[in-house]
């Protein structure tokens, strides 16, 4: 039962893969096609559709490059080193500024420990957790963002807060599933951040979940497996670390 259970979800993903691929390559085949005729033409929108070409590759790379990214999150062999994620989420925070400027925005940090886990896998998580952030939060009079961490019950958990356009707490269990995309085609993506998250997180002995906040915006939680050391000598105490970005 267990295996054709797998297999029935193996079949699913495939569908979708195939689906989502399939029409930025139709839409390259098309349009360099049409540029073709206008070329031998000497029609001035050759240039605008060879830009849409592009466009369509990329985006097409983009979704090859997150499948590659979650089979990585899969399969690859964890190596476990000591993360100082507060050190980690601000690298991350400081890079993801420079792609999104937004004079507006704010990111609070609260105290993060230091975890033993993939350091590679866990910066994809908050690289994931973050972008998303950014994204979603975009139009916003006053964006905000939050990263904080607290113990419960022998297990680490990080909360990255929004007050983007959120979702509906029914839409909550949907988010982590390969493709499920509840905002359509509003904002760029390829519908697999948040499963690579939940992959990663259950990787290391964890998982990931999200919940609509009710004043308005989205929290996306992980949690890891507290190590006897280092992060048994992390209390959870706040401190305020803020990056205007």
């Amino acid at each position: 039962a267990g295996l054709r259970a797998k297999v029935a979800a193996l079949e699913s993903f495939n569908r979708a893969v195939a689906h989502d691929l399939r029409g930025p390559l139709y839409g390259i085949e098309g349009l360099a096609r049409l540029a073709r005729e206008a070329l031998l033409k000497g029609d001035e929108r050759t240039e605008r559709m060879l830009q849409a070409i592009a466009a369509q590759a990329a985006a097409t790379l983009q979704l090859v490059d997150a499948l590659m990214c979650l089979t990585r999150a899969a399969d690859v062999a964890l190596r476990r080193e000591a993360v100082d994620c507060q050190q980690l989420v601000a690298d991350i925070a400081r890079e993801l500024a420079l792609s999104t400027p937004d004079s507006r925005r704010s990111l609070k940090l609260g105290a993060l420990p230091v975890v033993h886990a993939d350091p590679m896998l866990l910066r994809q998580v908050f690289v994931n957790l973050l972008g998303n952030a950014l994204k979603f939060t975009q139009g916003c009079p006053a964006p905000h963002i939050e990263v904080q961490a607290w113990n419960d019950a022998g297990r680490i958990v990080f909360r990255v807060r929004d007050n983007g356009i959120g979702f509906l707490p029914s839409e909550a269990d949907q988010l982590f599933k390969p493709f499920k995309r509840l905002d359509g085609k509003r904002f760029e993506g390829t519908g697999l951040g948040l499963s690579i998250v939940k992959q990663i997180a259950e990787r290391h002995g964890g998982t990931a979940w999200a919940q609509a906040n009710p004043e308005g915006g989205a929290s996306f939680h992980f949690s890891l497996p507290q190590e006897p050391a280092p992060a048994a000598t992390w209390a959870g105490d706040p401190i305020e670390e803020r990056h205007d970005a």
